[in-house]
Order: C-alpha cells, then structure tokens, then sequence
C-alpha cells in the first residue's frame, strides 16, 4: 500500500522526471546491464484495475474477460521494455510475516465496501423478480454480477426459488432468503460506507409491499451498481496465480524468496545487490528503504522515473530522517499521526536534535518504529538470500 502522502510530498518538491521509453535503458544502464526488477503484485493489480473499470462501465462484463485482457496488457508492456532494450524480471511476494499480517490495514474497509456492492445487486434482483420489467436489459445486466452474493458476508439465507424471465425466455433461477424475517434478521442496516446514501435491501421489506419508483428507481439503481462496481474491483483470489501462470508459459522470468515477504523488497534487493538497475512499482515504500532508481509508470511510452540521491537532495534529507518522514506519515505498519498533515510532519522532522523514537512516545508509542525500520531496511542476509536464488536461476 506504501506511505500515505509520500508521493504527493515528492511531487510538489519536482522530485520526479519523465523520460521517454526510448530512452530509459540510457538512464538506468550501469555496465551492460539493463533490467528492471518488476514488483508484480502492483502490476498485476494496476492492469486488472484497468480491465475491469473498462468491463464493468460496458455491456460485456466477464471475470475470464477481464483476467484474459490484463494478462495481455502485461505482456504487451514487457515486449515494449524488451524492444527498447531493457530486460526484466517480475519479484513475487514471499510467505507473510506474522508481523504483516498482524499489521496489514484497510481489510475491514474494503470487506464493507465489496458488501455494499453486493447489497445494491440483491435489491436490484429482487426488484426484478417482483416487477414487470420495461426494459429486457436488467436481468442481463445484474445476470452478469451474480458472483457478487458471495462476497456479501451478512447476506440473508438464499435459497433457489424464483426465474426471472423476459422477452428472450426463462433465465437461471436466482436465490431469495428463505423468509422476510430472516432477511430481515441478517441484513447490515448501517449507512453506506461508500460514502452514498444506501438503499435498503429489498429483502428487508414485506414482499407484499408495493415498490414505487419514489422509493425504488431500477434504472438509478443499475447504474449505481456499475458506478460502484467500476471504483471498487473485486480481485477473484486465484487471479494472481493464473496470471503468474499464465506469463510463465510466455516465457517471463520470475523471482521469490520465500522468507521476503513483499514483493518491493525482494525487487530493491536485487537493485541493491546489482542484478537488475532500477524498480518498476508504484510502490513508495521503495524510497526508505534507498532503491537507487524507481519507474513508478509508465504510459503513453512516457516513463515516470524517481532517483534516489536526486530525491534526497531535493528534499534536502538524509537517508535516516527519510525513514522517519515515512513513519511519521503513516504505512503499511501504522496509520500516521492523526490530524498531522504532511507539512507539519516535516516542520517536526526538521526540527534540531529530532529524534524517531522520542517524537513516537510523545505521541503515546502509536507509530512501531522498530517494525517500520526492519520493514524499510535490507539486511545483509537478504542480499545474500537473493544472490544465491539470482545465481541459481539466471547465472548458470
């Protein structure tokens, strides 16, 4: 997830650069050697992002689809790395730490968000099988995001019951709680956190109530659906093994140490090593932990390019109070200081004789600062742990 406000922090002091793709390997070449390490959790996630904004805004949605698409986009992107000189690698993600997994964030948040997705979708079906529809379109549509239901955790008990029909003919039975009062006992009543006024479920009402358009718009309710659906992807759980698969077949090479639990870490530990020269990832954990060149995208064959003693220099730090700008903002191991704003962050940073871990119990020890640091530091055992998977699989 990265540093909250890092990157803005660095864009507003022109940290950046961009360079044209046919340039990069210039840029980034030491010796002979051009390859970039790729942190292929981001790339994946970025590229599925894309797809399935692009399936769920359409008429055409499909998982397969979209997975399908974004496996080509990957491999278009590396063939025009490879056209312009630049070999790669994608570094996967290690075994979780018990420290990560302690510590990962936002879970909660994405969980109640995916339900609201999931709960829209029900009282758009439900509609459905109550009303007759005008437009033979709405089952089509809500047909396609029928996995939805499973990502509902407090849905009510479904059972098959009901067939939505339309001009075309019968369609596939669709699931309904087995009673009101047990839907109405398991339905979440809380306010949307999608920031959007919920629609009660259907579910909760009698369903001998008359639905109005003043109290239920199908049209509204559909597109809101696919708005939602097109801010928030659902990632399938097995999408970042097909994908692996998948490029593995093309011929791409990939790079895992078990015992590096990020794939960020193990791609800067292959910069700091010397395999590859620079990262691409949009990653910003990458600038505490001293990555010396960080492509942090690229589009349009425009590259997006972060170097490190050069970003240094313009903030005008050292390495040392980087890492502690980067746990004051808040990361993947703590969420910052509340109602700190990044300015003021810096103000303290500044400030002579600051020091991490005095500023951290000031503020009551809410910030793990020795967790932060072994998460933003590459140990010599890892270097070594990565050279002898390096020589192993590439150098013989």
């Amino acid at each position: 997830m990265g540093i909250e406000d890092l990157w803005e922090a660095l864009k507003e002091k022109q940290c950046g650069k961009t360079v044209p793709l046919s340039q990069l390997r210039n840029l980034i070449k030491v010796d002979c050697a051009s390859r970039l390490a790729i942190d292929a959790y981001l790339i994946y996630y970025k590229y599925f992002c894309v797809e399935w904004r692009v399936s769920a805004e359409g008429n055409s949605f499909s998982t397969d689809r979209v997975i399908s698409n974004t496996i080509r986009r990957i491999d278009d992107m590396c063939k025009k790395l490879n056209n312009n000189g630049l070999e790669h690698v994608f570094c996967l993600d290690g075994e979780k730490s018990a420290i990560k997994l302690a510590t990962e964030r936002r879970g909660s948040i994405k969980d109640a968000k995916i339900s609201e997705i999931a709960k829209i979708h029900y009282s758009c079906t439900k509609w459905c099988e109550r009303n007759p529809l005008d437009a033979a379109t709405y089952p089509d549509i809500l047909r396609r995001y029928d996995f939805l239901r499973d990502y509902w955790p407090n849905s009510p008990r479904w059972r098959h019951m009901e067939t939505l029909t339309s001009p075309t003919g019968p369609r596939t039975p669709l699931e309904q709680p087995d009673t009101p009062a047990q839907a109405a006992a398991s339905s979440d009543n809380t306010d949307s956190p999608l920031g959007q006024t919920a629609v009660a479920p259907v579910a909760n009402r009698n369903p001998t109530d008359n639905e109005t358009d003043t109290t239920f718009n199908i049209s509204d309710e559909v597109s809101r659906l696919k708005k939602v659906l097109s801010k928030y992807p659902i990632i399938p759980r097995d999408m970042y093994r097909i994908i692996q698969v998948e490029l593995q077949q093309r011929g791409h090479r990939f790079l895992s140490i078990p015992s590096i639990p990020e794939g960020e870490k193990l791609a800067a530990t292959a910069v700091k090593i010397g395999f590859c020269q620079a990262v691409l990832s949009s990653d910003s954990d990458l600038l505490p932990m001293g990555t010396r060149m960080i492509i942090k995208e690229i589009k349009d064959d425009i590259a997006t390019v972060f170097s490190y003693p050069e970003t240094l220099a313009k903030l005008q730090m050292t390495h040392e109070q980087l890492m502690s700008y980067s746990i004051m903002l808040g990361n993947d191991f703590n969420e910052g200081i509340p109602g700190m704003a990044k300015v003021k962050c810096l103000q303290e940073l500044m400030k002579p004789g600051f020091n991490i871990y005095d500023f951290d119990q000031s503020r009551g020890g809410c910030l793990n600062v020795n967790i932060c640091l072994e998460a933003f530091t590459i140990s010599r055992q890892e270097c070594d742990l990565v050279e002898q998977e390096v020589t192993k699989l590439f150098c013989q």
